[in-house]
């Protein structure tokens, strides 16, 4: 995923498989039948959410090492 923005809610994932679709495609948008999806199947959802857990799991492990680094 890039930077913070996860596909889940009011749209689809992006046609690449992130879940950045809400700032255009990152294939180039310009998709030959002009059609975009907006709305994610559950599954999608389910998976964007728990990608989404991950990258936050890994960011409190981040988070904790770091603290264990610096408290006396």
């Amino acid at each position: 995923m890039c930077g913070g923005h996860h596909g889940w809610g009011e749209g689809a994932s992006c046609c690449c498989g992130g879940g950045h679709w809400q700032h255009g495609c990152c294939c180039g948008g310009g998709h030959a039948s002009g059609f975009q999806r907006r709305f994610s199947t559950r599954e999608e959802e389910a998976a964007a959410l728990e990608d989404y857990l991950k990258e936050l799991e890994a960011e409190a492990k981040g988070v904790r090492e770091r603290l264990a680094e610096i408290r006396p």
